[in-house]
């Protein structure tokens, strides 16, 4: 019997922002899901959504959030109370591993958010990148074409609800489920036993 089994639970961290400048954007909403030791995506989720700590706000990363300023202003909570939410889900931080679709995009705005509040990260500084592994998988079949998180999902056979793209809990759900069908299709696959090491 094929055997897998990651060294920690992972956490996909999906972010919404204000731009897409790490060092002056705020982040406007935090989504996560677990995924257990054994590749399964988990109903565990978060979501949070926060109002802008800093000036910057970009026009053009609100078309693709969504995500008024003054629904933030109304409803969101301040950075501190939403980073306070996010520990208190998570528990043990170091029992996890972050991972998130894209290139450290969302851990690094997550560590920058706590270096403003002038607080240490208390999160394994370990990530790793779901996109890299999917778009890897996607090469090695002969696929091409573009390959965003919803593409992806769709060539998965995920079917992906386009109006919720690009919020946060969404995306990582929509990241966590390709994680997980990825996995099993190696699993299915293979005939020896496998390890990840994340």
């Amino acid at each position: 019997m094929i055997k897998f089994k990651l060294p920690k639970p992972l956490i996909v961290l999906d972010l919404e922002t204000s731009g897409t400048d790490t060092e002056i954007s705020s982040i406007i909403q935090i989504g996560a899901y677990i995924i257990s030791e054994d590749g399964i995506l988990t109903n565990n989720s978060f979501e949070v959504y926060i109002k802008p700590y800093t000036d910057h706000w970009k026009p053009e990363a609100e078309k693709v959030h969504k995500i008024k300023k003054s629904f933030l202003m109304q409803e969101g909570f301040e950075l501190e109370n939403a980073l306070d939410k996010l520990e208190k889900w998570i528990g043990e931080p170091r029992k996890y591993t972050f991972t998130q679709w894209g290139n450290g995009f969302d851990t690094e705005m997550l560590r920058k958010a706590y270096i403003y509040l002038k607080k240490p990260y208390p999160f394994c500084t370990k990530s790793f990148d779901i996109a890299s592994i999917i778009k890897f998988d996607f090469l090695l079949r002969g696929l091409k074409g573009d390959k965003n998180l919803e593409n992806c999902a769709n060539s998965y056979g995920i079917k992906v609800k386009s109006h919720l793209v690009h919020n946060a809990r969404y995306d990582a759900f929509l990241t966590g489920l390709l994680f997980e069908k990825f996995i099993r299709s190696k699993i299915n696959s293979e005939k020896n036993s496998m390890v990840i090491q994340a």
